[in-house]
């Protein structure tokens, strides 16, 4: 439940702090390190740093977020449309804006669900305290039934 969460937040995170390094005219390679560092999800800011070395090596935007298991293949469709268009700025801003949305959805469903989810963990929690002790009440019960 969490994780797809986790993923948009840190989708958002990232293109967002791209972006602002790429309007500040920062190189690719520190812009990314610069979104990295400045990212509150680590897990996401860990697969960000990876990112650079493909970057150093020449590689597009685009085809290394297409090689990522971390990031959704939306952020590589706009990257690609921003390399095509030369404006991968405006596009990884439009990019965050639909990460920031469907994270909204996510944290949405999630405090619909949770509620339920944890009463159901109570609840099975309880009765299966119920039936230990039951059971052990009626162990002692039997056990002192043999010498009546």
């Amino acid at each position: 439940m969490l994780g797809r969460f986790v993923t948009w937040h840190g989708s958002y995170e990232f293109s967002r702090l791209l972006a602002m390094s790429l309007e500040l005219k920062m190189p690719m390679d520190q812009g990314i390190q610069f979104a990295a560092a400045s990212m509150e999800t680590r897990c996401m800011a860990d697969e960000a740093i990876d990112l650079v070395q493909a970057i150093r090596r020449g590689c597009p935007l685009s085809d290394t977020l297409g090689r990522s298991v971390t990031f959704p293949p939306t952020l590589a469709y706009w990257a690609r449309c921003g390399e095509q268009t030369n404006d991968l700025p405006g596009s990884l801003r439009a990019a965050s804006e639909l990460c920031a949305q469907r994270s909204a959805n996510r944290l949405l469903w999630l405090r619909a669900v949770a509620p339920h989810a944890a009463a159901v963990v109570v609840i099975v929690a309880s009765l299966m305290v119920m039936v230990g002790i039951t059971r052990s009440l009626i162990t002692v019960m039997q056990f002192f039934d043999m010498f009546a």
